[in-house]
């Protein structure tokens, strides 16, 4: 079977805020299509396409849908749920009969969204073996409801097939199929550019912060890889060249136990790389050598969910850890790991209900004593997560949840809050940031001349459209759901999405139209573009 499988292609370009940390600090293999692709039999035919690194000409991807039985899309949050749809929908107007499965953390929640799109498939939560028994079962012409763990469209109605338990444990997830990109595309921030890879050490969290999605995707609940496991991709990964990666665990640093002996035998067995992830305050307070052992072993950057220095907040988000991390205790947590010469990238949350816009300045200054750079994210409102339904009960949410930008808020009692903040982080990063460049912290110097030098770049690939894009967000006064839905609006329409078609070298689009098609779903809202 001939299996295409994609993040989304960068269709919408846009100019890149700085706050966005997974895209200013470098990118990483996608991890998830390497593990569902490592699941199945070697005779497959499978295509990895990743848009991060490398987006396609219409008619050459035209060419990779046309020769596909399958194609698969990862889409990993609504910030790149509008390049995701309009890939969608180029695939649907090139090729209306492939069938399109979707998964990944926003369709697991989205999925009547994505089948009013146009998707035949979601699979929600953990991939690896209903992805396996999905491709057999379209390989046999065998019914696609008898796979366990499953979500299709079928006559209107989005139909959920029998639950899928979560692997008993981590070690039976498959080693990534590496050969199906070239880790040369890829890079993080810190060092001369080198072949970068990814590591999952552990899946999931038992946190139940309110507003994130992560804990409830897992069962709330965090399963670790064996160290040994852990150690053995790890060389593969020196095998192949690789100099740089990250380690993507959801509670990084949960138990701190683990991951000292897992730092402690990379430097002994001479694994070290440079390598980024997130880090819980708790594990740093609990046993503080844990941030000898990561610098030992190549840690460069760790990012921190401080979220604010409210402990009203705190409290209200349900964030709670392992060891009680008061907000007084969060310049410790910095001063542990600036002392181990390690960057450090604090979270701070704008935008929520009761956020006094007088206090923005004071916290931010606050907060930015615990980073070396304060990375400031508008209140996400994630579907399915317990703020998403307690903000739905009480009529708050001003906009879609199935898209995203950072610059578009989804509750406008925040948005006096959030704009200040955004005015004084963009103040720092004319004022104050870029004498980091300079900084006696050889991690902190690297990370912030990498960050100018991506968004220098990024802004000369900036076309009309992503620049009226951007001076929409930046400057309107007008409801959020009306800013975002003229974004969407340019872009998901049938001239749009003609235009691409007729680029791939199609006179006229093959498939259906841009509208929606309408989802019975007991449990949802088939994913409207206004109000949800």
């Amino acid at each position: 079977m001939r299996i295409l499988l994609m993040t989304p292609q960068r269709f919408v370009t846009r100019v890149l805020a700085a706050n966005e940390l997974t895209k200013i600090g470098g990118n990483v293999p996608p991890l998830g299509l390497l593990v569902i692709a490592a699941a199945l039999d070697r005779r497959h035919q499978i295509t990895v396409l990743d848009g991060n690194v490398r987006s396609l000409p219409p008619r050459e991807l035209r060419r990779h849908i046309e020769s596909a039985d399958l194609v698969g899309i990862n889409c990993t949050s609504a910030a790149i749920a509008l390049n995701a749809e309009v890939t969608l929908r180029f695939i649907k107007a090139v090729r209306p009969e492939v069938p399109v499965v979707m998964g990944g953390h926003h369709p697991t929640e989205q999925y009547a969204g994505w089948f009013a799109r146009g998707a035949d498939f979601v699979i929600p939560n953990e991939a690896e073996q209903t992805f396996k028994e999905l491709v057999s079962a379209l390989e046999e012409g065998r019914d696609p409801a008898e796979v366990a763990g499953l979500l299709l469209y079928r006559d209107g109605e989005a139909v959920r097939t029998p639950g899928r338990p979560l692997l008993a444990h981590l070690d039976e997830s498959p080693v990534p199929r590496w050969d199906l990109v070239d880790l040369r595309d890829y890079n993080l921030f810190y060092g001369p550019r080198a072949p970068t890879a990814v590591v999952e050490e552990s899946r999931g969290c038992a946190g139940k912060c309110s507003f994130c999605m992560a804990s409830k995707m897992w069962s709330y609940k965090q399963r670790h890889k064996s160290i040994g496991r852990v150690l053995e991709e790890l060389r593969v990964l020196r095998r192949l060249g690789v100099k740089k990666l990250q380690f993507v665990g959801d509670a990084f640093g949960n138990p701190p136990d683990y991951y000292i002996e897992l730092f402690k035998e990379m430097v002994k067995r001479d694994l070290r790389f440079t390598w980024n992830a997130f880090m819980r305050t708790d594990a740093v307070l609990e046993r503080p050598e844990i941030a000898e052992w990561a610098a030992r072993s190549g840690c460069c950057l760790l990012a921190i969910g401080y979220e604010s220095p409210d402990p009203a907040l705190i409290e209200a988000w349900k964030k709670r850890e392992r060891v009680p991390t008061p907000v007084e205790k969060y310049g410790q947590v910095y001063r542990t790991l600036d002392r181990a010469g390690i960057c450090v990238a604090g979270f701070y949350i704008s935008g929520h209900p009761g956020e006094d816009p007088a206090r923005v300045s004071e916290n931010l200054e606050l907060h930015s004593r615990w980073c070396d750079i304060t990375l400031i994210n508008e209140l996400r409102v994630i579907k399915g997560t317990p703020d998403y339904y307690a903000y739905k009960r009480e009529g708050r949410i001003s906009k879609s949840t199935f898209y995203h930008d950072p610059r578009i808020v989804f509750l406008e009692e925040g948005r006096a809050a959030a704009d200040k903040a955004r005015r004084k982080f963009n103040n720092w990063m004319l004022t104050r940031y870029p004498f980091r460049m300079f900084s006696g912290k050889a991690t902190s110097r690297g990370f912030f001349r990498h960050m100018y030098g991506v968004l220098s770049r990024e802004a000369l690939r900036s076309n009309l459209d992503s620049v009226k894009d951007f001076l929409l967000m930046a400057l309107s006064k007008a409801p959020s759901a009306d800013i975002q839905n003229a974004i969407v609006g340019r872009y998901i329409n049938e001239e749009f999405i003609g235009r691409l078609a007729r680029k791939s070298g199609l006179r006229v689009p093959r498939g259906r139209g841009c509208g929606l098609r309408p989802v019975r779903d007991p449990a949802g809202d088939g994913g409207r573009r206004g109000r949800e």
